[in-house]
């Protein structure tokens, strides 16, 4: 509309939805997020900090990345070629997520609600990193590592040839943990930590089926461990089971390290040289607790193996121990 001076003048309803109109043309690139060249398998997102989280979605289509006001679609070979995914804000994967390469995933704070399978997996969070009871991580060729400063295990991690390390600050640990053995390759389990609690449904597992020698679970908490689980490395010849903590207590743990041919090595707050992990020789827990209802078994049908306990300040053992063999068996 032109006013007699000759300039444009518009009604105050129209200049709103003028206003309106073009507010709404420029929303799309306030929440599209930028993604890197997929070229070479690597997926960043960056999100505005209106958005709380994003979500990562696997199914037989492909991967399709949603968060509020948008979404991503890989399909294809795009999807199962997928290396990375770096994303500025926290990230729950769900689905089925099937892939040809490692997988690093880099996020604020990560859930594992879905299941995901691939030669191996490196998970980093400055937060929380959570795998909830329906999820789950197996790596069939590789390794599975996990650093976040809070770890909460509830559903299943599996290497099926390789091992398992954790990382964090704190562990809840309530599921299972396996880095399963073959004969010419034993699995593996790290855990480091500052705290470690181990429910009476966590499990740890380093079993061998064929013949060959189970492999070796370590754990260390640097302040306090406190566990019911159950920590097995059996096989027709036992493996190694470290654990330790500057407090440390098993009430109602079953660890097994037997062997149908020899039993392992189990040691409970104490390590010798010849098994410790690189920087931990000496490593001494300053008080242990153990239980009446905590069993430690070093058994087998040859030579039994050997049981060690101990701690720097004090040591309060009301178990059962047990290292029985043809030969041999040491407590």
């Amino acid at each position: 509309m032109q006013s007699p001076s000759g300039t444009l003048r518009f009604p105050p309803y129209l200049l709103g939805l003028l206003l309106a109109a073009a507010s709404l043309g420029n929303a799309p690139e306030s929440v599209q997020p930028k993604v890197a060249n997929l070229q070479d398998g690597q997926l960043t997102i960056r999100l505005p900090e209106s958005v709380d989280r994003c979500v990562l979605e696997g199914g037989h289509q492909g991967v399709k990345v949603r968060w509020e006001g948008g979404e991503v679609q890989l399909e294809g070979s795009a999807a199962r070629s997928l290396r990375g995914i770096r994303s500025s804000h926290p990230l729950r994967v769900t689905g089925t997520l099937r892939l040809l390469h490692e997988l690093r995933i880099d996020a604020p704070r990560i859930r594992i609600v879905g299941r995901l399978r691939g030669p191996s997996f490196a998970l980093r969070s400055k937060g929380w990193l959570e795998v909830e009871s329906t999820g789950a991580l197996c790596a069939t060729g590789g390794m599975v590592e996990l650093d976040a400063d809070i770890v909460s295990l509830v559903g299943s991690v599996r290497a099926e040839r390789g091992s398992v390390i954790l990382r964090a600050r704190n562990v809840l640990h309530a599921g299972s943990l396996e880095a399963l053995s073959e004969p010419e390759a034993a699995g593996a389990v790290e855990i480091e930590c500052d705290r470690y609690i181990g429910t009476a449904q966590a499990s740890i597992n380093v079993d061998v089926d064929q013949a060959g020698q189970a492999g070796t679970i370590r754990l260390l908490a640097r302040t306090r461990a406190f566990t019911s689980a159950r920590y097995s490395a059996s096989g027709s010849t036992g493996g190694s089971v470290w654990i330790s903590g500057a407090d440390l207590r098993l009430v109602g743990a079953h660890v097994d390290v037997s062997g149908r041919d020899a039993g392992g090595l189990l040691q409970i707050g104490t390590l010798s040289e010849e098994f410790a992990p690189a920087g931990k020789r000496g490593w001494l827990a300053k008080s242990l607790f153990v239980n009446d209802s905590t069993t430690l078994l070093a058994h087998s049908s040859g030579r039994a193996g050997e049981v060690v306990l101990g701690a720097k300040d004090r040591t309060d053992f009301l178990g059962t121990v047990a290292a029985v063999g043809r030969d041999g068996g040491r407590v």
